[in-house]
Order: structure tokens, then C-alpha cells, then sequence
């Protein structure tokens, strides 16, 4: 597969910065290892391929299988997998953002774990994934009072995300402050900003849309 267009750029930056290790390449099918991230990508562009077992084989390598296509594939859920999501990638092409926000915006501390582990809940990821995403950077937005009311970071397969808001300081341009941030992080460190947004995530998609992230052909589909 020609892993140049926007769909595939989560696979580019696996093997650019996790060394991810290329299985098959075809045409019609493209096999990922990223061990790293703990990710086993499958890349399909032929709905004659028996992607249920394919699935099932990328779950005895790794913890997490994506599933990535131009096509609009219903794959659905899977009994084997606790978790099923179906996201839409957003890939940002732009220039730095100038922020310009009412609130202080600063690298996470591992003293502030507490207030992400209450705060934010990842379907089962325990302490290690905190702390790592942690150490690739993640910002948070402080108050007046010193308090935290938001914060985002970014996945170990490089993708921006974490984003919450405190539900009393929502709908105050926090999230798109937070969002710029990290974009601007990615930026100056040499990586592509992309992140992953639930398909039913309709507040999510415009503030994707808002920031001029682009919306990539096809969809991922993440089992865990």
C-alpha cells in the first residue's frame, strides 16, 4: 500500500518514531507491528479479506489491533475484545497556532497524576500509562486559583488526545487552547498532528473542524 496518504499517516509515524516493523505489504493488504505502542495495525483495501481473523491473529502479537481503510468497512464488535471503537483521523496541515487564552497552560507534572488518574479514565489503562503519557508531554490549563481544569497529551502511537475540561469551565475555548498547544508541540518536535475522534463525537468533530484539522478518507477501528 502507498502509506503517503492521510489515512496511513498513523502508520508512517509508527515506524518513523517506534520503529514499527513492517509484516506484508501488498496492494490490498498491509500488516503492522508496532511493539512499542503495544499496537498491531491492519491496513485493508479489498473487502474479500477475512479481516475477523486477521484481527484475531494481531491480538495474540499485541494489546491493541487498528484497523485502518479507505473502504467503509461495518466491522463492528468482536467478543474477544473488551472494546470496540470506531474513530475518524484528523491530520492538521497548517502553521503554528498564536494562543492567546485567559488561562495558564503548562507541562504536566508527575505530582499532577493524582488529578489525572480521578479525572480521566481510559477503559483499564493502569498507573504506567498515565506516567508515560506524562513524560512525552502532556499540558494542562490552571486557573486564576491555581487550580487545574483541563489538560490533553498525546498516546504512545503518537497521537494528540487525552482532552478533557473540567464541566464548570466548558464551552470557554479551553479544549481549543489546550488543542493549539499540543499541535504546536508536535510541530516543533518534527511530528505530524493527527488525532482520533469517536464518529458520534459531534462537540469533538467541529472543535476537529474548527482548528483546521483535515478529515482523513475512511476510518480506524480500534479493538482492545
Amino acid at each position: 500500500m502507498n502509506f503517503d496518504k492521510d489515512i496511513f499517516i498513523i502508520i508512517k509515524e509508527a515506524i518513523r518514531l517506534n520503529n514499527a516493523l513492517v509484516i506484508k505489504n501488498s496492494d490490498s493488504l498491509s500488516l503492522i507491528d508496532d511493539r512499542k505502542a503495544g499496537i498491531y495495525y491492519i491496513c485493508v483495501n479489498s473487502l474479500d479479506l477475512d479481516v475477523f481473523s486477521l484481527i484475531l491473529e494481531g491480538k495474540q502479537k499485541e494489546n491493541t489491533v487498528a484497523v485502518i481503510s479507505e473502504l467503509d468497512l461495518d466491522i463492528g464488535e468482536i467478543k474477544e475484545f473488551m472494546h470496540t471503537l470506531k474513530v475518524k483521523q484528523f491530520v492538521y496541515k497548517g502553521n503554528r497556532f498564536i494562543i492567546n487564552s485567559k488561562y495558564t497552560i503548562l507541562p504536566f507534572s508527575i505530582s499532577d497524576l493524582p488529578y489525572l488518574k480521578t479525572h480521566y479514565y481510559r477503559m483499564g489503562d493502569d498507573e504506567h500509562y498515565f506516567l508515560s503519557a506524562i513524560e512525552r508531554g502532556m499540558f494542562k490549563a490552571i486557573n486564576e486559583k491555581g487550580e487545574i481544569i483541563g489538560f490533553i497529551g498525546e498516546h504512545p502511537e503518537h497521537a494528540l488526545g487525552m482532552l478533557y475540561i473540567d464541566e464548570n469551565y466548558r464551552r470557554q475555548g479551553i479544549g481549543r487552547a489546550l488543542e493549539m498547544t499540543m499541535i504546536n508541540k508536535f510541530i516543533d518536535e518534527g511530528k505530524v498532528p493527527f488525532d482520533h475522534v469517536v464518529v458520534d463525537n459531534d462537540k469533538s468533530l467541529h472543535l476537529q473542524n474548527s482548528l483546521g484539522m483535515v478529515p482523513s478518507l475512511g476510518n480506524i477501528y480500534w479493538y482492545f
